[in-house]
């Protein structure tokens, strides 16, 4: 029920009190003091969470703001951008030695773009625990976010399977990045 039919219903109780005690007398406000406590208390309760879901609304708002302009201004994940936009603009043999993990000379690359990926599994997970605001972070990233899921593929797929004997791979790595992915119309990797 929105705050003001409450406001509404609780001052037409009041006013609808105030006629009863002129028809019937003190005795009725002794008999409604209960009532119309419990009333204003019940306002007051309704009003003070409409503040906190307000000030929690602000507060994700403020860190979405943040997470945005720390990734878009900081040499760290503008040289990890960097790498993960050399991976996405290359042929398709080199994203894939890049990808591979045996190939030792592009490990420099492969990680900055896991760092990067790293940074989107992180926004995911802070969108499904409420942390940032994910209708805020898709007006401004959704299409990037998706577009760098697809392409990613590759170097995702890697760090899911194993990489020798004895290794079993991580099969939950960027499990939280393609859930957000796909949910904003991104593809489903193949397992």
């Amino acid at each position: 029920m929105p705050l003001r039919r409450i406001i509404l219903v609780v001052a037409s109780v009041c006013l609808a009190i105030a006629g009863a005690l002129r028809v019937y007398g003190l005795e009725m406000v002794a008999q409604a003091a209960p009532i119309v406590t419990a009333l204003i208390a019940l306002l007051a309760a309704l009003i003070a969470y409409r503040a906190m879901w307000w000030s929690r609304h602000i507060a994700r708002l403020k860190a979405t703001l943040d997470l945005i302009e720390g990734s878009e201004s900081k040499e760290y994940y503008q040289q990890r951008y960097a790498a993960y936009r050399t991976f996405r603009r290359a042929d398709d043999a080199l994203r894939r030695e890049i990808a591979d993990p045996s190939q030792t000379s592009h490990d420099d690359v492969r990680s900055k773009c896991q760092d990067f990926l790293n940074h989107y599994e992180l926004v995911a997970i802070a969108c499904k625990r409420g942390l940032i605001d994910e209708g805020f972070y898709r007006s401004w990233m959704g299409p990037t976010f998706v577009r760098d899921w697809n392409e990613a593929a590759i170097l995702i797929d890697a760090a899911r399977r194993p990489d020798g004997p004895g290794d079993t791979g991580n099969p939950d790595a960027y499990v939280e990045f393609e859930g957000l992915a796909r949910s904003w119309g991104g593809r489903r990797l193949p397992r």
